[in-house]
């Protein structure tokens, strides 16, 4: 099997495995309200839907064709200047069935995502034998139970996936760096640990050609 990377455009992708072990240190800024009054229904008023996610990842430098990978690609960044792909680290989506090849409906556990789906979020899936898988979500709706939420893809799957082969369903993210400095905490002598701050580019999306 190989890669899948459609619905994205021909943006680069941050090239070093950002560390799983760690929750981001993220700043989710909230675009929709709740209001509850006495005596009348609850409703969510829509405050902001083009709210990017900004936060703070971490990832490892252990060798000198990592460190090269790394400083080479934030030179190819231009500071804060161009955009580029990065899998959120934090699992987003959990299936309940699996994918047929073909198939445009990804079934996943409720998670609240329909309540703030803009239209514009793309996602990953990360298989058991490494593949990753990118498409682009139009729309997340609750099934007639309310016990799972189904994500309409722009693109068909290209492969079965059974329920058991799913690793990983997460948030592809369109981003930059949005510092310029970064932080380095030594750990050993040949080993450091690198914290980036990014932040998602929403408008940006509109911009990227489909299928590619």
């Amino acid at each position: 099997m190989v890669d899948s990377l459609l619905d994205i455009g021909g943006e680069p992708e941050f090239p070093l495995p950002i560390d799983w072990s760690r929750e981001p240190d993220y700043k989710f800024q909230i675009s929709r309200y709740l209001f509850e009054g006495r005596g009348t229904a609850s409703k969510i008023e829509e405050k902001n839907p083009e709210t990017p996610i900004g936060f703070e990842a971490r990832f490892y430098i252990g060798d000198r064709e990592t460190e090269y990978t790394f400083l080479d690609f934030i030179h190819t960044a231009i500071g804060r200047t161009n955009r580029f792909w990065l899998r959120y680290p934090q699992q987003s989506f959990i299936p309940v069935e699996g994918l047929s090849n073909g198939s445009v409906i990804l079934k996943v556990e409720p998670n609240n995502f329909d309540l703030f789906h803009v239209g514009h979020e793309r996602i990953y899936i990360q298989t058991t034998d490494g593949d990753i898988i990118t498409r682009h979500v139009t729309s997340a709706t609750y099934g007639a139970t309310f016990d799972e939420v189904s994500l309409q893809l722009a693109t068909a799957m290209d492969r079965d996936i059974a329920l058991g082969e799913f690793f990983i369903v997460g948030r592809y993210l369109l981003v930059r760096f949005d510092h310029d400095d970064f932080n380095i905490k030594i750990l050993a002598e040949d080993k450091c640990e690198v914290s980036l701050k990014f932040i998602e580019l929403i408008r940006d999306y509109s911009d990227l050609a489909a299928n590619r």
